[in-house]
């Protein structure tokens, strides 16, 4: 063998090397991002079900009060046993919409009738809420910033060669959208 030959097939060599590291490098990075945004979800769950149990305490206090918005009642229990089964976050984040539209709806209600924000139960609970209402929306933040990154990784070339061999796929933000209510200061 000449000694150009050897210099050739040590190149040849370097480069796929180089480029199998760098292929390992994006897939772990791929596999990194989908676990954080998986771990900045489920904090999302978390604070979401204490959200779920505590609304569904006020729809119980708000039913004493003989109201009648069946529907929005109805609609949030639905929702409370859609949230709990299990399902991928996907659809769990259109979920939490659905939530979230409910409960401004179920905060309309509470403006309606003032006779159930003067009440002493209702007050500890309206706090609570308002404290859970944080700590959705500082997950949520998260969650939406960990998602741009990850979708940002599945577009850009080459990463999107990688994900698409190995099934990587954008994920959906937490997307509320507009809210038809905007609630006034309730919960003080």
């Amino acid at each position: 063998m000449s000694i150009t030959t050897i210099i050739t097939v040590g190149g040849i060599l370097l480069v796929v090397a180089f480029l199998v590291y760098q292929y390992v490098v994006i897939y772990n990075k791929f596999q990194y991002w989908y676990h954080k945004a998986k771990r900045k979800f489920a904090d999302i769950t978390t604070v979401t079900q204490q959200r779920i149990d505590e609304i569904y305490a006020f729809v119980q206090n708000v039913k004493k009060y003989d109201i009648h918005e069946y529907k929005l009642l109805k609609d949030v229990t639905e929702a409370r046993s859609r949230w709990s089964k299990e399902t991928d976050f996907n659809e769990k984040a259109k979920i939490a919409s659905q939530i979230e539209h409910n409960f401004f709806k179920l905060q309309a209600v509470v403006e309606r009738y003032p006779q159930v924000k003067g009440l002493a139960l209702h007050e500890p609970l309206g706090k609570r809420i308002s404290r859970i209402e944080s700590r959705l929306r500082e997950a949520r933040m998260g969650y939406n910033r960990v998602v741009q990154q990850y979708n940002e990784r599945v577009n850009k070339f080459p990463r999107n060669i990688v994900a698409m061999l190995h099934g990587f796929k954008e994920l959906n933000y937490l997307d509320l959208g507009e809210q038809p209510y905007q609630p006034k200061e309730i919960f003080n």
